[in-house]
Order: C-alpha cells, then structure tokens, then sequence
C-alpha cells in the first residue's frame, strides 16, 4: 500500500480523550492509552494515516512491527506498518478524541 504523504506543513494531531482497546488481524488487542497524540503521517485508500508522537505503538503478528493507525471516521479500521509499507485491517474501534491540534 503505497501510503500518500501529507505535506510536511499540514500535519495535524489528535489527542484521544480516553483509553481504547483495539485489535489486530492475529487477534492481538493494544490499548491506545488515553491522552496519546498522534500526527497525521498521510493517507491511504482506507483513510488517513496516524503516528503517535508521543511514544512508539506496536502490533503483533508472526513479529513486531511498529504500526500507525489508519482512522476513517473517527474509528480505527486497520494499521499501516511502515517498514512493510502495507495495509493491514483490523475490526473497527470508535476513538474518542478529545481535540485537534
């Protein structure tokens, strides 16, 4: 999945007003931890692309990879992994986000 980058300018964040279990393909869940920010990294045909500033968020599978989380209103619906650069989708999770930076 070749992933659109936003422009280094336009790179808004979200902070999310409470803790949220999601969950991988493998079956796998991370929680996202209340009070995270993440900035938007670009978009992909599922939506857009999320990093976490703050900290490093990780996903499970056969390995670990470092993720980002692909958010298409307001809700999780998968994970980029960058250095595979793929798409990987998951069970939809609403986000509570608290504000837009």
């Amino acid at each position: 999945a070749k992933l659109d980058a936003a422009a280094s300018g336009e790179r808004p964040r979200i902070e999310l007003a409470e803790a949220t279990t999601v969950y991988s393909s493998s079956g796998y869940s991370r929680v996202l931890p209340a009070g995270s920010t993440w900035e938007l990294r670009g978009t992909l045909p599922q939506g857009k692309v999320y990093k976490r500033v703050d900290g490093i968020f990780t996903v499970e599978g056969a390995h670990v990879h470092e993720a980002f989380l692909v958010v298409s209103e307001n809700k999780v619906v998968g994970y980029y992994l960058p250095v595979e650069q793929a798409f990987s989708p998951s069970e939809a999770v609403s986000l509570s986000i608290k504000r837009e930076k």
